[in-house]
Formats: structure tokens, C-alpha cells, sequence
């Protein structure tokens, strides 16, 4: 992880929590995420950004496996 900046949205004071994650934009092997948590309302509570530098070689990483919608 290169960076990781967390912006709390509001406050959960009871419930259960649901995340959605996904890569925002790729260079190389630069990746670009972002994750919003959710409360039980489908209000979004929490959004994370992160910028990671994969591992040249993947195989290292062992049974992560990497999908892209559609």
C-alpha cells in the first residue's frame, strides 16, 4: 500500500455494516481503489481511497485472484 485516506461520512450506532470495493483507475502496476461503507439504511457511512504498487511477480501473491466486472 502507497497510501490510504479515510473520510468518516456519519456516525453507526447500531447495525450491520456492508462494504463495496473496486479499482478506480490502473498504470502499470499502480492500482487505484476505493471503498464505501454502508449502513443498514444503504447510507454511505465511510469511503476509503487507496493507491497500491503490485508485486512484479503476481505468482508471490498465491491465490489472489483479480476480476474485473463485466
Amino acid at each position: 500500500t502507497i497510501s490510504l485516506e479515510a473520510k468518516f461520512l456519519a456516525p453507526v450506532r447500531k447495525g450491520t455494516v456492508t462494504a463495496r470495493a473496486g479499482i478506480v483507475s490502473r498504470e502499470g502496476r499502480t492500482w487505484q481503489g476505493k471503498a464505501v461503507v454502508y449502513d443498514d439504511g444503504a447510507k454511505p457511512v465511510m469511503e476509503f481511497m487507496s493507491t497500491f504498487k503490485m508485486a512484479k511477480d503476481l505468482e508471490i501473491r498465491g491465490g489472489i485472484e483479480f476480476r474485473s466486472k463485466g
